[in-house]
C-alpha cells in the first residue's frame, strides 16, 4: 500500500514539472514560430525574385539561341555563295542549296520562338507546341537532305580550297541539325497533363 502511495506521489509530481516545463518553454516556442514564419516569407520572396530572374534569363537564353540560329544560316549562306563563285562546275547547285537552307533556317527560326512563347500554364496543361515542333523535324530532313547534297557536290569539285570550304560548311550545318533535334528533345519531354492526349490531335 506504501509502495502504491508512494509510486502516486512520485507520479503526481513528474506531471507537475512536466507542465511547469511546458508552460515555461510557450513562449519560447511561439517566438520561433514568429522567426521560422518571418523566415519563410523571406525565402518565399527570395524564391520569387529567384523564380522570376530564372524566367527572364531562360527567356532570353531562347530568344539569344533563335537569334544565334539566324546569324549563323546567314554566315553560312554568305560563304556557300562565295564558293559557288569560285567554282563554276558546281556553282549553280551550291546556290540552289543556299538558298533552300536560307528558307528552312527562317522556318525553323520562326517555329522556335513561336515555341518559346507558348505559355508555361498551356504547356503544363496541354503540353507542348507539338505543331511547331513538327515543323523543325520537317525542316531537320530539309537540312539532312541539303547536308547529303553537298557532301555529292564535294566529291565533284577538285579545288582543294573549295573541298575543305565546303567541308567546314557540311560540319555547320550539321551542328545546327543537332541543335534543333535537341530543341525538339527539351521541349517534347517537358512535363503536362492531358500533353500525350493534344499530340493525338496534331499532324
Amino acid at each position: 500500500m506504501k509502495s502504491k502511495l508512494t509510486l502516486a506521489t512520485i507520479m503526481a509530481i513528474v506531471s507537475l514539472v512536466t507542465v511547469s516545463v511546458a508552460q515555461a518553454q510557450i513562449p519560447e516556442v511561439k517566438l520561433k514560430a514568429n522567426v521560422n514564419v518571418n523566415a519563410s516569407a523571406s525565402t518565399s520572396t527570395s524564391t520569387k525574385d529567384r523564380g522570376n530572374a530564372t524566367s527572364s534569363a531562360v527567356k532570353k537564353d531562347h530568344a539569344s539561341t533563335t537569334s544565334d540560329t539566324r546569324s549563323d544560316v546567314s554566315t553560312f549562306v554568305q560563304k556557300l555563295l562565295s564558293v559557288a563563285d569560285r567554282d563554276g562546275g558546281i556553282g549553280s547547285e551550291v546556290r540552289v542549296i543556299a538558298q533552300s537552307q536560307n528558307d528552312s533556317a527562317s522556318t525553323t527560326a520562326s517555329a522556335m520562338t513561336k515555341v518559346n512563347e507558348r505559355s508555361s500554364l498551356k504547356t503544363f496543361l496541354a503540353g507542348t507546341d507539338y505543331k511547331n515542333l513538327g515543323a523543325i523535324r520537317s525542316e531537320i530532313a530539309t537540312t539532312s537532305a541539303n547536308i547529303a547534297r553537298l557532301k555529292a557536290l564535294l566529291d565533284r569539285t577538285t579545288d582543294a580550297t573549295v573541298k575543305a570550304e565546303l567541308t567546314l560548311e557540311i560540319e555547320a550545318l550539321e551542328d545546327e541539325q543537332a541543335r534543333a533535334e535537341a530543341f525538339i528533345e527539351t521541349n517534347e519531354s517537358k512535363f503536362s497533363l492531358f500533353g500525350w492526349f493534344n499530340k493525338l490531335f496534331v499532324k
